[in-house]
């Protein structure tokens, strides 16, 4: 469970997760998706010439279904790789509000401070001023002002803060597992093109909640 505001100052501890390893492993995937695509563009280009015969049809069939699922892994790949950078960015923006959160509660505790210490005063001020009265006869009380709390309101801005980022967070993330559970279902399922669909596709349950 994440902290809160006035328990931390550190961002990461509200908004919990590593934008750059989630770029890393964006960059693997885009890696991966480049060389299914070569793959496929260099299946494309193989000529067999005259080569004719049973073997021959077998090599074209297999060559017709092959060519467009090494060039649909890639695309799926790097479908996945910017629902992942999407992500990430997200991330690094929301502890980038957090921070923000962060400030913004200091400032409004320190404003708190110096009401209270502004109160404190007043009222030691009232009470001198009501005993002041009394040795004279005058049975006078005089009240010091209400308290009011003015970093309540920063304090709150501040919540508000953190709750945008974390709810946009969570509606980027939701998406972002969308994007990865769809791909992963439409990757070629087989040999290395399905080791890709399992590796995107587990890499949401390894992100942060």
């Amino acid at each position: 469970m994440p902290a809160e505001l006035g328990q931390t100052s550190d961002p990461k501890a509200l908004i919990p997760g590593a934008p750059d390893a989630l770029q890393e492993r964006a960059r693997v995937l885009g890696a991966r998706a480049e060389d299914s695509i070569r793959a496929g563009e260099a299946l494309k280009q193989i000529d067999t010439g005259a080569w004719t015969g049973e073997a021959s049809d077998r090599f074209h069939d297999e060559h017709q279904t092959e060519v467009p699922r090494w060039l649909k892994a890639g695309d799926s790949l790097n479908a996945a790789r910017r629902a992942l950078e999407t992500f990430a960015e997200c991330l690094s923006w929301a502890q980038g509000q957090a921070a923000e959160a962060i400030e913004l509660w200091k400032q409004g505790d320190e404003a708190t401070r110096r009401a209270h210490a502004a109160h404190d005063q007043a009222v030691a001020d009232a009470q001198a001023r009501t005993q002041s009265n009394a040795g004279r006869g005058d049975p006078t009380v005089v009240q010091a002002p209400a308290f009011s709390d003015p970093g309540e309101a920063q304090r709150q801005a501040a919540r508000d803060m953190l709750e945008r980022a974390r709810q946009q967070l969570a509606d980027v993330g939701d998406r972002t597992a969308d994007a990865l559970s769809a791909e992963a279902v439409l990757a070629p399922q087989d040999s290395q093109k399905q080791a890709d669909a399992n590796f995107y596709g587990g890499i949401w349950c390894r992100l942060p909640a």
